[in-house]
């Protein structure tokens, strides 16, 4: 505090040489209309708020004011016909410190030079030991401690703003929070302490305190966010959103499949909405999904996300994409798929969902309005999302230029017979083949006529292909007896009953159709089902 202050009334009244409470009172009132008469009654009222005034009040006072005229220095207190008056010096005061200071401040802020406003406004706003005049609620206090209330919070908010221009984001948020503690339904103070938060890179708390706003705006005053805390909303979801682009990296060596990417390019740029890819494990979904989305997403500037849903449910899933954003999680499944249905409305998002094991995982996630591509993954072909843009994959055609690449060419050039045995082999599965030449890479006095002559012996297969063979044999671990047996039957052995069991696996993506009551399973398929034990017990008749 200055040396020149001599009182202090922004917190509990100060003076010296002053303990006892009534006499603090009395000189508090005084101090309110320094250098002013003020009548006895009203400094007999402050004394005695709650209470009556007792007979000896007028004597009493006067005793209170002996005793201040004794404690202060060069007789401060002046007597008039029932009035009295405290004579104070130009900065004694500690708000006139405040008041030259914030002067300081308002003059730098005018000048540009921040650094000095936050030194001045820093200084004054130390000068505050708590509730003016310690909390007293009497009459003749009310208007001064509400006029150095105002005060503090238009120091706090210069303060803040100068942070800002300095770049010190995160003291600025820290300044319009505590502010908000005093305020709650200052609606300004919210919208800057989100743009604040924003400006310091916490976009996830900044959507956070948004909402915040939002719930104590809507249950404490019945309205909605007004202009600027919309604004400063959107431009934390615009943060957020430039700042999200998470999906995997793009196959360098992506090969094949020319007419499907322009299919779903030419889909995303006529109507957009939901795309599903399905067909067989390894026939190379999801490296398509994600070289679509590397192209595609220049067009979906708000975010390019990717998720994958194996082994998520809806809600897990929807607790990864809000957070993603920067939201807030609600609790249930409901409000969470309505929060994100709202985060996504007006915005241009291009969502990749790998994987996708049905319809109930996949629907909560969708966008409600058009402006966003959700491209969907998954092995079954039964429908996932309705009136989606539906894609098939089958064997890669151009499975052998694919194989010679991942051979680097050299060693597939001279044997195109074993390249095409291979590929036979494979089934012309990209993620079959991939695994082919990591086996021929690993083996580096292999041909690809070795290669072949490996694959086609029998079970040795699955060895020699075992990453791809991974990504099958959860699927027929979970099939039934009944498929099974199917599968591994030979075609002329099946009756018509069979055939009900061939569309499951149809719809599994296990099979294959060749026409209209021909199906085919994929050798690798044939062959798990012959070395992967079932984990569905067989029922006992």
């Amino acid at each position: 505090m200055p040396s020149t202050t001599l009182f202090s009334v922004l917190g509990p009244v100060e003076a010296p040489g002053i303990r006892a409470g009534k006499p603090l009172a009395v000189l508090a009132v005084l101090l309110v209309h320094a250098n002013a008469w003020v009548r006895a009654e009203t400094l007999i009222a402050a004394t005695w708020p709650e209470q009556d005034v007792p007979a000896s009040a007028n004597a009493n006072l006067k005793t209170y004011v002996w005793q201040l005229r004794k404690a202060l220095p060069q007789q401060r207190i002046e007597r008039a016909a029932g009035c009295y008056r405290l004579r104070v010096e130009p900065g004694e005061l500690d708000v006139d410190q405040v008041e030259q200071l914030a002067a300081t401040a308002r003059h730098a802020v005018e000048g540009d030079d921040p650094r000095t406003a936050v030194a001045a406004l820093t200084d004054a706003l130390g000068l505050w030991r708590g509730q003016p005049f310690g909390g007293w609620d009497v009459e003749a206090l009310r208007g001064a401690s509400a006029r150095f209330g105002a005060l503090r919070s238009e120091l706090r908010a210069v303060l803040a703003e100068a942070h800002t221009a300095l770049g010190d984001h995160d003291e600025a948020a820290a300044v319009w929070q505590a502010l908000i503690d005093d305020d709650p339904f200052a609606e300004t103070h919210w919208a800057r302490w989100v743009a604040a938060l924003t400006g310091a890179g916490r976009h996830a708390d900044a959507l956070a305190v948004h909402d915040r706003a939002r719930a104590v705006l809507r249950a404490e005053l019945g309205v909605e966010p007004g202009p600027e805390l919309r604004a400063a909303h959107r431009t934390a979801l615009r943060e957020v959103r430039a700042a999200r682009q998470d999906l995997p990296r793009d196959l360098p060596d992506f090969t094949g499949r020319a007419a499907e990417v322009d299919r779903l390019e030419a889909f995303a740029t006529r109507t957009g909405d939901v795309a599903v890819i399905s067909g067989v494990a390894g026939a190379g979904k999801s490296a398509l999904a994600v070289h679509v989305a590397h192209r595609l997403a220049p067009c979906y500037p708000d975010a390019v996300l990717y998720l994958d849903l194996r082994e998520l449910t809806a809600a897990a899933a929807l607790e990864h994409l809000l957070q993603a954003v920067g939201c807030a999680v609600p609790a249930d499944l409901a409000s969470r798929a309505a929060q994100w249905r709202a985060e996504l409305a007006g915005r241009r998002v291009l969502l990749v969902l790998d994987n996708a094991t049905g319809a109930r995982q996949v629907r909560p996630l969708l966008p409600g309005v058009p402006g966003c591509l959700v491209l969907v993954t998954t092995r079954v072909r039964t429908p996932v999302v309705d009136g989606a843009h539906r894609l098939v994959l089958g064997p890669l055609p151009e499975a052998g230029a694919l194989f010679r690449t991942l051979c680097d060419d050299w060693r597939g050039t001279p044997e195109p017979g074993a390249v095409a045995e291979v590929v036979r082999l494979c089934g012309g599965l990209p993620g079959a083949l991939r695994a082919a030449a990591d086996r021929l890479h690993s083996r580096p006095m292999w041909t690809v006529g070795k290669l072949a002559a490996r694959l086609a012996a029998g079970t040795a297969r699955i060895a020699e292909l075992s990453p791809a063979a991974e990504q099958l044999e959860t699927a027929c671990r979970e099939l039934s007896p009944a498929a099974r047996r199917v599968l591994a039957a030979p075609a002329a052995g099946l009756t018509e009953g069979d055939l009900v069991v061939l569309e499951d696996l149809l719809d599994l993506g296990l099979v294959t159709q060749t026409s209209a009551d021909r199906f085919t399973p994929h050798p690798l398929i044939r062959e798990l089902v012959h070395a992967v034990p079932s984990s569905r017990p067989a029922r006992v008749a």
